[in-house]
C-alpha cells in the first residue's frame, strides 16, 4: 500500500471466505508520505474447495480513525506440488488479477 501522507499506527486486516485460514490483522507501523508497506499473510484453502470457484479476499487498512477497503477476486485452482526435485521450502508467489 502507498500513502500520499503519513499514516501512523497502520494495520491491515485480511478477510477470507468461510473455511479458509490465515486471515486476521497485522500491524504495519507508519507509512511515510509516498512510502510503501507490505503485509504478508499465509493463506490456506480448505481441501474441499471447489476447483474453478470464484471467491473474493477482502483487505481493510486502518489508521487512527480512518480506514479504506479493497477486494481481490480469485479463482481456486488445483494444488500443484512443486517440492519434488527442489531443495527450497520457499512459498510459491502468485499474483491475482481481476
Amino acid at each position: 500500500m502507498r500513502a500520499a501522507r503519513a499514516l501512523r499506527k497502520a494495520k491491515v486486516e485480511l478477510e477470507l471466505p468461510d473455511g479458509w485460514t490465515g486471515g486476521g490483522t497485522k500491524p504495519i507501523g507508519t507509512v511515510t508520505p509516498r512510502g510503501e508497506k507490505t503485509a504478508t499473510f499465509t493463506v490456506t484453502v480448505p481441501e474441499d474447495a471447489r476447483t474453478n470457484a470464484r471467491v473474493r479476499l477482502g483487505a481493510t487498512l486502518t489508521t487512527g480513525g480512518d480506514s479504506g477497503e479493497t477486494t481481490m477476486p480469485l479463482r481456486v485452482v488445483p494444488f500443484l506440488d512443486c517440492s519434488a526435485g527442489t531443495s527450497s521450502n520457499e512459498p510459491i508467489r502468485a499474483t491475482a488479477t481481476p
